[in-house]
């Protein structure tokens, strides 16, 4: 069926009157599509039937729709308006009760256990509305999901904004997830800073140097929050070590020398983590790799020494001084003397 609502419309306007039984013969339309528009119109108000003679229509200005459709909506957003004061009265006493709570617990709790997503997220919110000065941020794994490089944006474009200070540190691994490039581009242009480092390290957020979070069990779904001083400034004690040994994450795309070092430096770390006898799931949780991109990087490096199982591998790696190699690699003193 031919949508003819804009020609019966205009024919309409041009006329002023005109007749629903004309409308057909005189667009030659079929009669069916021609009632099908009328109706359409008389619907939306644009068009109007005599009070006395059904078949005489007139056309009705937009505007005046439009006025009668917006006075519609405005009262609807008047009514959710006075729903919207009505609970938010009447929630206020425990809204008070709560903050008041909250606050004897912040007080008086120097470690709190965080149970659930909803409860660490809550928490993380309020500590970040209070951070005045600088917060720190270790975020251990590859290549992060979009709705979380969005949301992380959201964040940097907010702390940024009121001037504080935002560093982040990244597993080098990260280095090869465009996405998170293109986040790193976009918030060191707007202020952040964002290193790199080889190795594995767990997830900490510090605010201002006196409120920390860090996982609480392995599936991350619960945190501690620790205001305790000694240990907070041992926290951030640690991330000032990881942001020493870190690199700058390049924003733009690195160069092909830059990537060749950055794998490098994952080797690196892959080898150190072999001596320790990890598997190879145990070593791509630690680099932030997929198992099989680290198994990749393993291939590699069986062609490399010419071993051919594990045990050959690490005979070889330690006989050719690998290890020591790697270890040096990693902290950035390759070539030191």
């Amino acid at each position: 069926m031919i949508d003819h609502t804009k020609d019966v419309y205009a024919l309409a306007v041009r006329r002023q009157r005109l007749r629903a039984s004309g409308i057909a013969a005189e667009l030659d339309v079929e009669p069916s599509e021609a009632a099908e528009a009328v109706v359409a119109l008389v619907e939306a108000g644009l068009l109007a039937r005599e009070v006395d003679d059904a078949d005489l229509l007139y056309p009705v200005v937009p505007q005046a729709v439009q006025a009668r459709l917006f006075s519609d909506v405005s009262a609807k957003i008047e009514r959710c308006q006075r729903e919207y004061d009505a609970i938010r009265t009447r929630l206020a006493d425990f809204v008070a009760v709560h903050d008041a709570t909250m606050g004897e617990l912040d007080r008086g709790q120097q470690v709190r256990t965080l149970m659930g997503m909803d409860t660490i997220n809550e928490e993380i919110i309020r500590a970040s509305r209070r951070c005045t000065t600088e917060v720190l941020t270790a975020q251990p794994g590859g290549a992060r999901r979009p709705e979380a490089l969005a949301a992380a944006w959201r964040d940097t474009e907010a702390f940024l904004r009121r001037g504080v200070r935002m560093r982040t540190v990244y597993q080098q691994s990260a280095c090869s997830s465009a996405a998170t490039m293109n986040y790193a581009e976009k918030a060191t242009a707007a202020g952040a800073e964002i290193r790199t480092v080889v190795g594995a390290f767990e997830r900490l957020i510090v605010f201002d140097r006196e409120t920390a979070f860090v996982p609480a069990r392995a599936d991350r779904r619960a945190a501690a929050l620790i205001r305790e001083p000694s240990v907070v400034a041992h926290l951030a004690a640690t991330f000032d070590h990881m942001w020493e040994i870190g690199r700058p994450l390049i924003a733009d795309r690195p160069a092909p020398a830059d990537q060749d070092k950055n794998t490098a430096r994952l080797r690196a770390a892959i080898v150190r983590l072999l001596a320790e006898g990890l598997t190879d799931e145990g070593v791509a949780d630690r680099v932030g790799l997929s198992v099989r991109a680290c198994r990749n990087h393993i291939a590699k490096l069986y062609e490399q020494y010419g071993a051919r199982s594990r045990f050959q591998l690490g005979m070889r790696l330690t006989s050719t001084g690998a290890i020591d190699s790697a270890s040096s690699l990693m902290l950035g003193t390759e070539g030191a003397s």
